[in-house]
């Protein structure tokens, strides 16, 4: 041990930063305490000066959950507050003498143990509903409130004097004080606004008193409770939760990291002030929950309760979670924050603030803690409201209120079957939704890592030459600007239904093939399933020479398993126009499902080609060299007497009027051949005065860096350019210039003077 506090002695500390010691963490301790104390206080008093007591009706203030609210190392300062404290849980008044001790800078002990809570339901409704016993409780917990305040008041300025005392001095000769201003948004105690809540209004002695009423006030106080925690106190604790989560979870732990916390001089305080705060909000669920709970569980786990029950394999899994809650020799995390907590309060030991220290009190801590108590907050939340479920199921209660015993156990079994697979699946469902990303996540094949790969460098060198280009409509921006210029308008693998390409083509399709995502060759193979078999023309092998097996992709192979083994003759004739028609509508149909939104292509050129190549992807990604693209602009002869009428007219056969009505479209292919100069309207004229058009594009290079320092050149060029880009009327601009003498470099004042009487005497 001595070795590690001399290794953690000599690591590097970050300079401005506080460090921790006993002095500072018992000026932690007392302050949360005195936060809590004095907003309790101020609460009580609002709530007393605010319950009205009428004749008819009363209103009852629920002291013994109060009293929950205010558990923890609280009342630890002295032996005979935590006794009396106690009583007051037990629904007995205690005396209210103030207590003076000694004055003593004591640590506060964590570690207590939970008063004996009543567990009849009978008896503890009976005190509950009783109005006097309650606001004699009111009066001594104020009492006992301010008797704590004044004992830890004491406490904290002690313990300040004796920090400054122990403290090194600054360059002024004064200690540096503690700014608590550092660590006051994690000590303040947000769960105490329930207090105003805590009250009972009761109209009938008879009827707001009974088994049934305490049963639907206990659901609702512990539906805001659950609700309070959501709301108020675990963002506050999540908000710096996260900004360590994500400082341990960076691959380079540094100073420059550290400094980005909030208060990162007192990271270390805020730490301890974190965990402190989180061993306080667990002492207040325990003792709210045992308080509810156990008093219940009978009637909670009763066979007619559970039957009533929306799921019962759901509710028995939180009754069980709720027990475990109650227990607390059951948390292993809550032992491990003590424990972390009184290391840190160690006598003559220093900690710095050092990016290891914070990375290992988050791993052996606040790692485990804060994620039992979001779940536990979670548990409360869903009991309290399958309890609340269960109190408005009147309906089911009433049909089986006649049936036996044996009976009840046997439709208990038989919900237990059925909610268990229908509780499996709901949490499947919400897995599934918890995880946005768990499709591209899950996607591990070679396929959809090569394309996101791919696309990611397409996207970062969109502006290089690049030789990968695409063609489909939805990435223009990484197609060449010879490709942009000579593209038709509508695209060649997606005016061919049939899916078929020329030998030339074949190779690139493949590479094409293989780059898709795999949710869209997913989508292509269900929609494949679903159609119709494969004429023998879909199903012909590609003819032409051979393809280089590195450009073949996995999913050409698993296409070819999908649509069977090709039979060893195949002709090359076509098949009946029936067939055809056929296909051009399935393939259309799948391309629509697909978001392809163009459909099919020219009949014509499906009847008059004799030969017809598959192509594995109507919208793929071809890769050519550049040769090979200027190869495709040059003009060609033989291109030119091959080449298609200009107008395709698609039609589809008449038994399927709802595609037919939709593809008689007119397609015409057009170049593109540049953006027409902005007319008259679009570019209007200035019409204020010294206002002129800006030229459209500058037409000559920048002046070289040379001709820069050369005096009085740029003042003679922008006269010029003024000048020229002006309109027909130039009449006073010319008579300007012939009186300005720019060949001189500068005038004097004597010339500026008689220049400007010979403008006023023309």
């Amino acid at each position: 041990m001595l070795a590690k506090a001399a290794a953690g002695a000599s690591a590097p500390t970050l300079r401005g930063s506080v460090y921790l010691d006993s002095h500072d963490v018992k000026i932690i301790q007392y302050k949360a305490a005195i936060y809590k104390l004095g907003e309790m206080t101020r609460l009580l008093n609002i709530l007393e000066k605010n319950l009205e007591r009428t004749g008819s009706s009363k209103i009852i203030p629920l002291v013994n959950y109060m009293l929950s609210l205010c558990e923890g190392p609280l009342f630890n300062v002295h032996p005979i507050l935590r006794k009396r404290y106690q009583l007051l849980c037990e629904f007995k008044a205690c005396k209210v003498t103030p207590i003076l001790p000694a004055l003593s800078t004591s640590q506060i002990d964590l570690k207590l143990e939970f008063p004996p809570f009543i567990r009849d339901r009978e008896s503890l409704r009976s005190k509950i509903y009783d109005d006097e016993l309650q606001w004699k409780l009111l009066g001594c917990l104020q009492k006992v409130l301010a008797n704590c305040t004044t004992i830890y008041e004491r406490r904290l300025r002690q313990i300040q004097l004796e920090r400054n005392a122990m403290r090194p001095a600054d360059t002024s000769g004064r200690s540096i004080p503690l700014d608590l201003n550092a660590v006051e948004d994690l000590l303040r105690p947000q769960e105490l606004s329930l207090s105003l809540d805590l009250a009972v209004l009761i109209n009938d002695a008879e009827q707001d008193t009974t088994t049934r009423s305490l049963l639907k006030l206990q659901t609702q106080v512990l539906a805001k409770f659950a609700l309070c925690l959501q709301s108020k106190v675990l963002p506050v604790i999540r908000g710096y939760y996260n900004q360590l989560h994500t400082f341990c979870a960076s691959r380079g732990i540094s100073a420059a990291a550290v400094k980005e916390l909030q208060y990162w001089q007192y990271s270390l305080h805020r730490i301890y002030a974190l965990m402190l705060r989180a061993l306080y909000i667990f002492d207040v669920m325990m003792s709210l929950t045992t308080q509810i709970y156990f008093p219940n569980r009978s009637y909670l786990n009763d066979i007619k309760t559970r039957l009533l029950s929306q799921n019962v394999f759901s509710y028995q899994e939180a009754l069980q979670r709720v027990e475990e809650l109650c227990d607390s020799s059951e948390h292993a995390a809550i032992a491990k924050l003590v424990t972390a907590l009184l290391d840190l309060s160690k006598q003559n030991v220093a900690y710095h603030v050092q990016p290891g220290k914070i990375l290992e009190l988050y791993q052996n801590s606040l790692s485990q803690v804060v994620p039992f108590l979001r779940t536990s907050t979670q548990t409360l939340s869903e009991f309290a409201e399958m309890w609340t479920y269960i109190e408005g199921n009147l309906e089911a209660q009433n049909l089986i209120n006649g049936y036996e015993a044996s009976q009840l156990r046997r439709m208990l079994d038989e919900r237990l079957e059925a909610d268990r697979l229908t509780h499996i699946e709901r949490r499947k469902v919400k897995s599934s939704i918890k995880e946005p990303g768990s499709p591209l996540k899950g996607s591990s094949t070679p396929n959809s890592r090569h394309t996101l790969r791919r696309n990611l460098v397409g996207k970062s060198n969109g502006s290089s030459n690049s030789s990968v280009s695409s063609t489909g409509p939805s990435s223009p921006g990484t197609m060449s600007p010879l490709r942009m210029s000579r593209t038709n308008s509508v695209d060649v693998q997606s005016s061919n239904p049939l899916g078929f390409a020329s030998p030339q083509v074949s190779r690139r399709g493949s590479i094409a093939e293989s780059r898709l995502p795999t949710s869209i060759n997913a989508s292509k193979a269900t929609m494949d399933q679903k159609s119709t078999p494969r004429s023998p023309l879909a199903n012909r092998r590609i003819m032409g020479r051979p393809r280089s097996s590195s450009l073949q992709s996995a999913l050409e192979s698993n296409r070819k398993t999908r649509q069977g083994p090709a039979s060893p003759s195949r002709s090359n004739s076509l098949q009946a126009d029936a067939t055809v028609n056929q296909k051009i509508i399935q393939e259309a149909v799948s391309k629509s499902f697909n978001g392809a939104g163009k459909v099919g292509s020219p009949l014509s050129k499906v009847q008059t080609r004799t030969t017809l190549n598959h192509s594995p992807s109507p919208d793929d990604i071809r890769c050519e060299s550049p040769a090979s693209e200027l190869e495709k602009l040059t003009l060609n002869p033989e291109d030119n007497q091959n080449k298609e009428d200009d107008f395709v007219q698609i039609t589809v056969s008449s038994d399927y009027p709802s595609i037919a009505s939709k593809s008689n479209l007119c397609i015409k292919k057009v170049r593109f051949i540049g953006v027409p100069p902005l007319d008259e309207k679009e570019d209007k004229s200035p019409k204020r005065r010294g206002w002129y058009k800006k030229p459209a594009v500058l037409h000559y290079p920048p002046p070289p860096p040379q001709f820069a320092v050369q005096k009085y050149k740029m003042r003679q060029e922008g006269m010029a350019f003024r000048t020229s880009l002006r309109e027909e009327d130039t009449t006073k601009k010319s008579n300007l210039l012939l009186n300005l003498d720019i060949s001189q470099p500068r005038d004097s004042a004597t010339q500026k003077i008689a220049s400007k009487l010979r403008d006023k005497l023309r």
